[in-house]
């Protein structure tokens, strides 16, 4: 096999993205579902099999208008700024609504906020060598594994095996070294690591399997229940 290299200054977000996204964000701050998509929250003692691991608290999304939207970034705020600066904060609000979406834009949309019906957060934790929160989870990782496999690939038994699970996502010729100088100027350790995808904090759901590499970022894997496919 080969790589497939994705410049990513250069990458443009599609509709087909797009939609995957409001499809997430609709899920995530109200429940909805696709009409059409066979969903149920889980199955009978889905939830007793899963590793319970708590959520990292993270802050909810501020909405920024312009660069200084802390004090007027709401139209009960922008009353009680002097003309000049109302004239501005219009400015700021116009520009801010005409200026094309970035990736970033994008991704803040399925951001946790106050209120939400479900919380999505990614752990990233290292798979050379093999850190303890992988250690924990890796039953969850497998059983996810042998759901994809069978419903996605329509795989054998041996190919869902915990064996042929342990090649593909955990087995790795990357090993992270610690180097000080390498530590002091800041860069990231080089190695294999899972991306583990959690559904309201304590439901792993996908696990994505990635080489950090020198000038790039390698996708090994990934995999997900069927059931958020």
């Amino acid at each position: 096999g080969h790589p497939i290299w994705c410049d990513a200054m250069r990458f443009k977000i599609s509709h087909g993205h797009k939609r995957v996204i409001s499809i997430i964000e609709n899920f995530l701050r109200a429940g909805e579902v696709p009409e059409g998509v066979d969903y149920e929250p889980s199955e009978p003692g889905e939830d007793e099999g899963q590793s319970q691991r708590p959520t990292p608290q993270r802050p909810g999304v501020v909405q920024e208008i312009g660069r200084d939207a802390g004090r007027k970034g709401t139209p009960e705020q922008a009353m009680m700024l002097s003309p000049t600066e109302m004239r501005e904060w219009k400015r700021q609000l116009k520009a801010e609504k005409n200026r094309p979406k970035q990736l970033e834009d994008h991704i803040k949309r399925v951001e946790t906020r106050e209120g939400d019906a479900h919380t999505l957060d990614v752990r990233v934790f290292s798979c050379s060598p093999l850190s303890p929160e992988i250690e924990a989870t890796l039953n969850d990782e497998h059983t996810i594994f042998e759901k994809y496999l069978d419903k996605v690939h329509n795989a054998d038994k041996d190919t869902r095996g915990r064996e042929n699970f342990e090649e593909t996502c955990l087995e790795t010729s990357l090993v992270s070294i610690d180097d000080e100088e390498v530590v002091a100027a800041g860069a990231p350790k080089f190695g294999t690591y899972h991306q583990q995808y959690w559904l309201d904090g304590h439901k792993l759901i996908a696990v994505g399997v990635v080489d950090l590499l020198p000038g790039c970022l390698s996708s090994v894997y990934f995999f997900n229940h069927p059931r958020y496919s």
